[in-house]
């Protein structure tokens, strides 16, 4: 796994990103901005699913908060893969890269799952709660190990 991510960490978009200056500041904002377009909307969504969100007319907005949400993680994953090149030996080794990888495949099989459920498995939307706001600590937690 280390010649790899010394590979990434070798390819020029590392490399253009390291020596560009603010690139990677801004990288990190446009990540930080495609984490709230995901979880912003999936948490009302999530919400819903729990029933703790019992605001008329919210059923019709679900696939438009859906799709923002996706438009979101698109957004972060680019991002993310991006500044994850810049120091791809050190995070390969970090647990906290990981841990967060791990969550957001889970989180992935819940929302292919949710298209597959009705709304009264609330399952979902607790799963996906979790998932979400620990994939956040993770994310967090990244910098810190």
């Amino acid at each position: 796994m280390s010649g790899l991510a010394a590979a990434i960490e070798a390819s020029a978009l590392a490399m253009l990103i390291a020596g560009t200056p603010h690139l990677y500041p801004a990288l990190s904002a446009l990540h930080i901005l495609g984490i709230a377009l995901t979880v912003g909307p999936i948490l009302v969504v999530d919400l819903w699913y729990l029933r703790l969100a019992r605001t008329p007319g919210l059923a019709p907005a679900v696939p438009v908060l859906q799709r923002v949400s996706l438009a979101g993680f698109v957004i972060a994953l680019l991002t993310g893969a991006a500044l994850f090149s810049v120091q791809a030996v050190d995070y390969a080794e970090n647990p906290a890269v990981w841990v967060k990888a791990g969550l957001l495949v889970l989180a992935g099989f819940n929302a292919a799952a949710a298209h597959l459920a009705s709304r009264r498995a609330r399952w979902v939307g607790a799963v996906s709660l979790v998932a979400w706001l620990s994939i956040i600590a993770a994310g967090r937690w990244i910098a810190f190990l």
